[in-house]
């Protein structure tokens, strides 16, 4: 799934932690969009491998471009912990991350719209 034609994710701590794409509110038919040369994906296009991949938390680092409820329910915990586009995380929010990671029962997936 690390090709950015097919959900850009990686894995960062097997088993723990991956990073993704951020994903967009799409029209409800769609998966995916091709725009300006880039793949945006929808949240439920990531349904299906976070659920093989034992998914059970996604936190979103960046401001909201889709419905928390296409993760929540299907089973899966969103965690906002938003901040400043291209700048370092706060502390309060590295701690946040933290408690997140030690919390979570299965792998944790994190996105933010200008990466990581």
């Amino acid at each position: 799934y690390d090709s950015p034609l097919e959900g850009d994710m990686h894995e960062l701590v097997p088993e723990k932690l991956i990073a993704f794409r951020g994903p967009r509110a799409l029209h409800s038919s769609c998966e995916y969009l091709d725009e300006n040369g880039c793949r945006i994906f929808s949240p439920t296009f990531y349904l299906e491998p976070f659920g093989d991949m034992g998914v059970s938390t996604v936190v979103r680092l960046n401001e909201p471009e889709y419905d928390a409820a296409d993760f929540t329910e299907n089973g899966i915990e969103l965690v906002e912990l938003e901040f400043e586009d291209c700048s370092a995380p706060p502390a309060h929010i590295v701690a946040a991350f933290m408690a997140v990671m030690r919390a979570a029962p299965g792998v944790v997936a994190v996105h933010r719209r200008a990466g990581l």
